[in-house]
């Protein structure tokens, strides 16, 4: 009896030594199903080429992010792609299809243009404007700015869909609405003709010598003695020798009533060009100015006009005096100098002098009447220059109008 019951057990152990192998299922491996499409995005190679490079890129459908060249299987269905490179995306309705394979094909697009002849000392600069027609595409470029952030050595392309897109510069009548179609799967360099120069250039040339120092010492050495302004202030009330930005950050003049909106600086050797795209006056109120010595010179110039403007010089001798005796002496004083009124011609105004202290640290100060024996730099113009010194007699005055139109 033991020895049947042994032979039973026995037995059962055997017929359940010989397993069947069992079948293994990848769970991260895509199942296949006839319902599914294929989609994939591809972009041009440009990894043959040493000095260009597609900018990174992102590519996406739904929640779901894409990689370019890589196939991804989907569900039938109309879907929404969106190409996105530096922040400005593009958009495409593309249909999946059961058992099939939709391709959509990125162009490699580069835009090109003469940035020499949009560079400006001062004033708005252009911003590059893109649109596509179909795909929501629109960039404005950082003004000054290009196509792309640059790589050093690498001429860089956008991946973008195909379109009709068309280019311009805002505000700007440097081009003219140019329209370019991008083809899929092409590798696109466009040039924009941005030209003639529609800037507007002025060349401030430096009066051609000095007999003696400044009466603004220390003006070329911490702030620059000429400026070209842009602003919205008043022409005829602007005290503007070095600009409180210098230390304050902001563009405005000692006055503090008159805005600034835009300048550029130099000291007086030579001839330095200032280039701006002009706007008309009744654009904001804009006002164009060369301030000299805190002399004022109101400009008019139109788009791509260029004009050489002769700065001068006044230097204040102390005064000689004959005397009865027939003797002669040079006797020093102090001076005011006064300018036509912008407004009203009839009138003068006072032009005042202003000059850094304490090696270019402190805020500039008003000085007092200038010393004989010292000159300082002007616009073009009329000078009343009024000296005061003193004889055995009493206090004098000396009076001489300079014409330097």
């Amino acid at each position: 009896m033991r020895l049947f019951i042994a032979l039973i057990l026995l037995s059962v152990s055997a017929r359940a030594l010989p397993l069947q192998p069992m079948e293994v299922i990848n769970p991260i491996a895509p199942i296949e199903d006839k319902n599914l499409g294929t989609l994939i995005v591809t972009v041009p190679d440009l990894s043959a080429r040493d000095n260009e490079e597609i900018a990174d890129l992102d590519i996406q459908t739904g929640n779901t992010r894409l990689e370019a060249g890589r196939p991804v299987r989907m569900e039938s269905g109309e879907y929404v792609i969106q190409v996105t490179t530096e922040g400005v995306a593009s958009h495409k309705s593309v249909a999946i299809a059961e058992a099939r394979t939709t391709q959509v094909d990125l162009a490699a697009v580069s835009v090109n243009w003469d940035m020499d002849v949009l560079k400006v000392d001062l004033g708005p600069k252009p911003a590059l404007v893109a649109r596509g027609r179909t795909t929501g595409f629109r960039l404005r470029t950082k003004p000054g700015g290009d196509w792309l952030a640059r790589t050093p050595g690498k001429t860089r392309f956008r991946a973008m869909l195909a379109d009709d897109y068309s280019f311009w510069f805002d505000d700007f009548p440097i081009l003219d609405k140019l329209t370019e179609t991008v083809t899929a799967g092409q590798i696109s360099r466009i040039t924009l003709p941005v030209v003639p120069d529609k800037r507007a250039t002025i060349n401030l040339i430096a009066p051609p010598s000095r007999l003696f120092p400044d009466a603004m010492a220390n003006a070329a050495k911490c702030g620059g003695e000429a400026f070209v302004v842009q602003g919205t202030s008043s022409l005829d009330d602007l005290r503007f020798n070095v600009p409180l930005s210098v230390w304050t950050g902001a563009d405005y003049d000692y006055s503090g009533r008159n805005w600034a909106e835009s300048y550029d600086q130099t000291s007086l050797q030579g001839k330095h060009p200032f280039r701006f795209f002009p706007r008309e006056s009744t654009y904001r109120n804009l006002l164009y100015k060369v301030v000299v010595g805190n002399t004022v010179l109101p400009l008019q110039l139109k788009p791509g006009e260029s004009t050489d403007l002769q700065l001068h010089r006044i230097d204040v001798n102390d005064v000689l005096v004959t005397r009865k005796d027939g003797s002669q002496e040079l006797i020093p004083g102090t001076y005011a100098v006064e300018t036509p009124s912008i407004k009203d011609g009839s009138k003068w105004k006072a032009v005042e002098f202003y000059d850094w202290q304490r090696g270019c640290t402190e805020s500039p100060v008003l000085l007092p009447n200038p010393r004989t024996k010292t000159g300082f730099n002007v616009v073009p113009g009329i000078y009343r220059v009024t000296v005061s010194f003193r004889t055995k007699e009493g206090p004098q005055t000396y009076v001489q109008v300079v014409d330097l139109r």
